[in-house]
């Protein structure tokens, strides 16, 4: 469903580490519209659940970095850690230059 969310065809198929690569692909993939969600405290509407996950991730294995296409035109909001990963992810789409 995901993947047909994301416009995939069996002729155009989408691999499967890029079907939520990115804040607009994971949107895409979840179905998840501005008009369903925009402006809408996701903390303590009951519109959408976040759960936590099954697994522990050591601090260690996670990157944080600026987020992309954000420069330092902006000023400090372009350094600001926006964007968390695990290094050993396939479905990250742009590294932090290290």
């Amino acid at each position: 469903m995901m993947a047909r969310n994301r416009g995939a065809t069996p002729l155009k198929p989408i691999k499967t580490h890029l079907l939520c690569s990115g804040p607009s692909n994971l949107c895409k993939a979840l179905a998840i519209t501005k008009q369903e969600f925009d402006k809408i405290d996701l903390c303590t509407s009951d519109s959408c659940e976040i759960c936590d996950g099954n697994e522990t991730i050591l601090s260690d294995l996670i990157t944080t970095c600026g987020r992309v296409g954000l420069t330092t035109r902006i000023g400090k909001w372009g350094l600001m850690p926006w964007r968390f990963y695990i290094d050993s992810s396939t479905a990250v789409s742009v590294r932090a230059k290290k």
